[in-house]
């Protein structure tokens, strides 16, 4: 009995351990599930847009009680910390089982790597964060692959252009290169989900009149269209009468063709004739490209399947298969001028280039020199005075007893002194200097500003209601800030935005760039502009409301500076003197600008320093590829409307253009 009863005491203690175990640990994982799961449901989708910015369109809903706070979109994060550099905020209410919608406007020149992930972190209005949710891929549509289509007769020949699964830098984002081995009939229904198309050893006069039409509609979309020839050149180009190549002759294997880093003396070369003279033939990959709409088309005089079959000793300079496909693959596309267009920088960072960049740093410079004059002599004899001096005098008149009490007074008279003179070097509110570059035939416009602040806290000014997006412009300056929770803050306050920083340091700089969408003035400026054996000749008329303090010409990718243009008046070129001329054979106009021209002005004490060096800024972000022998005239002037509408110092100056 004595037995029977231990057994059913050593069950009860069993029984009882376990409904205690229940009570303390059951409940809490439920808690954690319903806090951290369920609470918000957040859809975040890239909406489409010609302009630029990225809209970014997030739909949330609310799946517990109710909730009021700041939504806060965290942007340009280093995928392997969690640290991210911008901030963009938006104040919500969500009641209980409510759904909102609302787009962020982010720049594109605000985005440092395409790739790299976001966050999204939900601020109760006690500043205590409720929840927050990763956003992978956004930018990129969500696209994990840049897929390659291959239409081909030898697709297992082709299969090393995947690059054995190196990724590809691809508009600020590395992206693997999938294959897909495309036949006759799925050819059209697989275009839209390309990025590139191979087409080689392949008779493309078997292709129906459609297929051809609708690839050709497809790189003006956007796409990539690479074509191998060599020994298979006729038949691969037969049906491609709109790429406008002909075959002169087909070259025997053993005749000497090398690029830097590859041998191909070894296989058979087509000598193509570029019929409409449309191509421009890049040396480093011995290939015809060119242009097409948004996309770009690349013709090889050598087939792609024969390229594979060469072994390492046809590679030099260390180079290896795989880097000759990412090099070939690289600059074809980046002739491409589609939404994932490469940037020719080597800093993928940076949306502007480094001579806008060079240019944007001196931005504001000429009204910060210091001039110490005055306040240095009163410094000098400050510090000299309240010493030797002082006491020489009080002893020449017999009063040393004095000197422990004049020393404290003269000591604030001079501080008193000095701080009346240092008057001007005082900033009492945040500095920005604004540079607008406007196209006169659109309607929309881009704002740079130069900014900085005395404080060592966090700053925000309001935007102007003129601008609909603002963000960091990345790439100009490396900030490496060691606030935990991000650097530049952009909040949304109605229809209004605002934008600041939290500074590491006093005076410290930061750079903005803002997206405008109001027409201003109406107006424009005509010219006609000719050469001859004199130079420059013609006219160029300012029928806009301002007057341009100097103003550019590039004709023929050749610069001219000239000055003072006011409203409703022209200029005979033939019969003024310029302020500057020069070409730059290898160098692009604003590093001619840059360097053979504004230098010199820098250096001495210009009083429109700030003028010259906006204008420089604008012809680099104006001038591009596209505008290549084409006449462009740019005005700049120091009346634009200011970007910020708040207490601050803002200095305003405006460049606007036509491309004729």
């Amino acid at each position: 009995m004595n037995c029977r009863w231990g057994v059913y005491r050593n069950y009860l203690a069993i029984l009882i351990s376990g409904l205690v175990l229940c009570c303390l640990f059951g409940g809490k994982p439920m808690q954690i599930v319903h806090a951290e799961e369920t609470r918000f449901d957040v859809e975040a989708k890239l909406l489409p847009s010609d302009k630029d910015t990225f809209d970014i369109q997030l739909t949330i809903e609310n799946c517990g009680e109710d909730w009021e706070g700041v939504v806060q979109l965290l942007v340009n994060g280093t995928p392997s910390k969690d640290t991210y550099d911008c901030a963009y905020d938006i104040q919500i209410s969500l009641p209980q089982n409510s759904i909102k919608q609302f787009v962020t406007q982010i720049p594109k020149k605000s985005i440092e790597y395409l790739g790299d992930p976001m966050k999204l972190v939900f601020w109760d209005n006690r500043s205590q964060k409720t929840e927050e949710k990763l956003i992978r891929r956004l930018l990129t549509d969500g696209a994990n692959v840049l897929s390659m289509g291959i239409l081909s007769d030898a697709y297992q020949a082709l299969t090393y252009l995947d690059m054995g699964g190196r990724e590809l830098a691809f508009e600020r984002a590395d992206f693997p290169v999938k294959l897909k081995q495309l036949k006759r009939d799925t050819l059209v229904s697989e275009l839209d989900k390309l990025t590139f198309l191979v087409i080689d050893q392949y008779d493309t006069s078997s292709l129906p009149y459609d297929a051809v039409y609708e690839i050709e509609k497809w790189v003006y979309r956007g796409g990539i269209l690479i074509v191998g020839t060599g020994s298979y050149a006729e038949d691969t180009l037969k049906g491609l009468g709109y790429l406008k190549m002909g075959v002169i002759k087909i070259s025997k294997a053993g005749e000497t063709v090398q690029t830097y880093n590859l041998k191909l003396h070894t296989l058979p070369y087509a000598i193509l004739n570029d019929r409409a003279g449309m191509y421009y033939f890049n040396d480093q990959i011995l290939a015809f490209t060119d242009i097409w709409g948004d996309g770009a088309v690349g013709v090889l005089p050598y087939a792609l399947s024969e390229l594979g079959g060469l072994d390492a000793s046809a590679y030099q300079n260390n180079s290896t298969q795989a880097d000759f496909t990412e090099m070939l693959l690289d600059q074809v596309s980046k002739a491409a001028n589609s939404r994932f267009k490469k940037s020719k920088e080597y800093n993928p960072a940076a949306e502007s280039s480094y001579i806008f960049d060079r240019f944007f740093n001196m931005f504001g410079n000429s009204n910060e020199r210091l001039h110490f004059g005055l306040l240095g002599i009163m410094v000098a004899v400050y510090v000299i005075f309240v010493g030797p001096v002082l006491y020489m005098i009080l002893k020449y008149v017999g009063k040393r007893d004095y000197y422990w009490f004049a020393v404290p007074v003269t000591t604030l008279v001079g501080t008193v002194l000095i701080y009346l003179a240092s008057r001007g070097f005082e900033v009492t509110n945040t500095k920005v200097y604004s540079l607008s570059v406007r196209n006169l035939e659109e309607q929309e416009y881009t704002t740079y500003m130069h900014c900085y602040d005395a404080r060592h806290r966090e700053w925000n000014l309001r935007l102007a209601a003129q601008y609909a997006s603002v963000g960091p412009l990345v790439g100009i300056s490396d900030v490496s800030s060691s606030n935990e929770k991000y650097y530049h803050h952009i909040q949304q306050e109605g229809d209004r935005l605002s934008f600041g920083i939290v500074p590491d340091t006093s005076f410290e700089s930061c750079f903005f760039v803002a997206e405008g969408a109001v027409q201003a003035e109406n107006g424009t400026i005509q010219s006609e502009i000719s050469y001859g054996e004199r130079g420059l000749y013609g006219t160029v008329t300012n029928e806009t409301a301002w007057d341009f303090a100097y103003f550019a010409v590039i004709y023929d990718d050749t610069l001219y500076i000239y000055n003072d243009l006011p409203s409703g008046e022209h200029c005979d070129l033939g019969e003024t003197k310029k302020v500057f001329s020069g070409i730059g054979y290898t160098e692009e106009p604003g590093e001619v600008y840059l360097y053979r021209f504004l230098i010199d002005f820098y250096e001495q004490d210009q009083k429109d320093l700030d003028s010259l060096v906006a204008l420089g800024a604008a012809i680099e972000a104006v001038y591009t590829d596209k505008n290549r022998f084409k006449t462009t005239v740019i005005g700049v002037t120091k009346d634009w409307v200011k970007a910020v509408d708040d207490n601050c110092n803002e200095t305003a100056v405006g460049c606007v253009y036509v491309i004729q």
